[in-house]
């Protein structure tokens, strides 16, 4: 695995536990930021934590780039697609969730986006792994 594998790894995992670290224990100095909308707002916190999650998520996303064609072979073509669909659906819910203040949408997008990213993720490792 290339070394940028793992420190995104650990940029997303971090971030992920930054953001979901309780930020009652900083109310005083935990304000919203950037107000989403009535429901939702980044703190410092969440800032931080998203700029790690991005960060570590772009890294990641060029490992998969990189490994699309053997991805597609060793996938096949439909499972590919509906993955990618499912990624793009998933981002549609998050921000349709958001914009709309509908929780539960925002957490089904979550889930589609999330699980498919984190098997592309796999998928790559495993071509990676592989070819070694």
């Amino acid at each position: 695995m290339p070394r940028y594998f793992w420190m995104a790894v650990y940029q997303v995992a971090g971030g992920i536990g930054i953001i979901l670290f309780p930020e009652r224990l900083f109310q005083e100095r935990s304000e919203t930021l950037v107000r989403i909308n009535s429901a939702h707002g980044l703190s410092v916190f969440d800032i931080v934590g998203l700029i790690l999650i991005t960060s570590g998520w772009f890294w990641l996303t060029v490992f998969v780039i990189a490994r699309w064609k053997k991805i597609r072979k060793l996938m096949g073509r439909y499972k590919l697609s509906m993955t990618v669909r499912a990624y793009l659906v998933g981002f549609f819910l998050i921000f349709f969730g958001l914009r709309n203040e509908i929780e539960y949408l925002l957490w089904i997008g979550i889930f589609f986006s999330a699980s498919a990213n984190i098997l592309l993720i796999l998928k790559a490792a495993k071509v990676e792994q592989l070819s070694e």
